[in-house]
């Protein structure tokens, strides 16, 4: 072997920069597409979890309060004397450390307006659901509006009896006004307050 084929192979033995930056490209781009992978997911295990609570704080109400048509009784308090608590409506946990954004639900008498009514018919009851982020706004309302008669979205996570000063998005058929619900979901600046408002049904 001449000296000239030894040094072609020294040349040739080992990686080049080319080679490197393909391999550090290719890596960047599988990160990239599992963790939008992974942040799809995660926002839809959360979507999930709020439906499942939702739903069933709901389902709970119209059982335990909607069915002795004794909505008036739901104060809203959020604390000791609450009905909702007491009765377990709101779970232990969710009343204490609030829903998966951090925000403690209530759950009042109301109108069909999501307000407190001056004279009380005991029809209809409100659940406030807080901290709603954004990019999670639309796919929530949509899963929850079967149960609901009206759904009214306000900018901020805060929640407060009779707050439901937004935007309708959903009919009382239950049917979700898409264009009505898409326009008050932008309008969202971080985090959104749901007022849910459900009958005795």
């Amino acid at each position: 072997m001449n000296t000239t084929t030894l040094q072609y192979r020294k040349q040739q033995a080992g990686i080049t920069l080319i080679e490197v930056s393909i391999g550090l490209i290719i890596a960047a781009i599988v990160a990239a597409v599992a963790f939008i992978a992974f942040q799809n997911n995660s926002r839809r295990n959360e979507v999930r979890e709020n439906v499942t609570a939702i739903t069933e704080i709901i389902a709970e109400a119209k059982q335990k309060f909607g069915r002795t048509n004794q909505y008036t009784s739901l104060n809203g308090a959020n604390n000791t004397t609450d009905p909702a608590i007491i009765s377990n409506t709101i779970p232990a946990q969710i009343a204490t450390s609030g829903n998966s954004y951090g925000v403690r639900p209530i759950l009042y008498g109301s109108g069909l307006d999501g307000k407190v009514e001056t004279t009380p018919t005991g029809t209809y009851a409100t659940l406030a659901w807080g901290g709603v982020d954004k990019a999670q706004c639309y796919d929530l309302i949509s899963a929850v509006a079967q149960a609901t008669n009206a759904i009214y979205i306000v900018n901020g996570s805060t929640v407060s009896i009779g707050g439901a000063a937004g935007t309708s998005v959903v009919s009382t058929t239950g049917a979700i006004n898409a264009a009505t619900a898409t326009s008050a979901c932008n309008g969202v600046t971080t985090t959104a307050s749901l007022y849910l408002v459900f009958d005795r049904g």
